[in-house]
């Protein structure tokens, strides 16, 4: 088991993937986190891949499959998200990503508060 597995990734993993035209490609956000998945021997479920096609990143209330992902995540059925990068993962600044990441916080066992760890392939 990698390290890093060991150390950020336990439980149920998800991976995002949004296009924010119906002109673009998804293949080589698909190919990034595939080979980062291989890499810290990870696997995530059909059930928790989700994607946006044709939705713009600075309205994340507008992506169907965004929004049933966090659900997913605060109701702890997701321990950890995968994207290609900040911005596909799709926010409008910086100070939005570090609003969800907030939001993503979940307690541990020993009552201190962790991040649902948001990495980049």
């Amino acid at each position: 088991m990698s390290e890093f597995r060991k150390r950020y990734c336990s439980g149920v993993g998800a991976w995002y993937i949004r296009v924010s035209t119906d002109q673009q490609d998804t293949q080589r956000q698909h190919e990034a986190i595939a080979a980062w998945l291989t890499r810290h021997e990870l696997i995530v479920p059909g059930q928790f891949q989700f994607e946006d096609h044709g939705l713009k990143r600075d309205q994340p209330e507008k992506r169907p499959e965004f929004m049933r992902m966090l659900k997913m995540a605060e109701v702890g059925l997701i321990n950890w998200i995968v994207s290609d990068s900040q911005d596909r993962f799709g926010t409008k600044d910086k100070y939005q990503f570090m609003s969800f990441m907030h939001d993503l916080e979940f307690p541990t066992e020993s009552g201190r508060s962790a991040k649902r760890v948001i990495v980049h392939a």
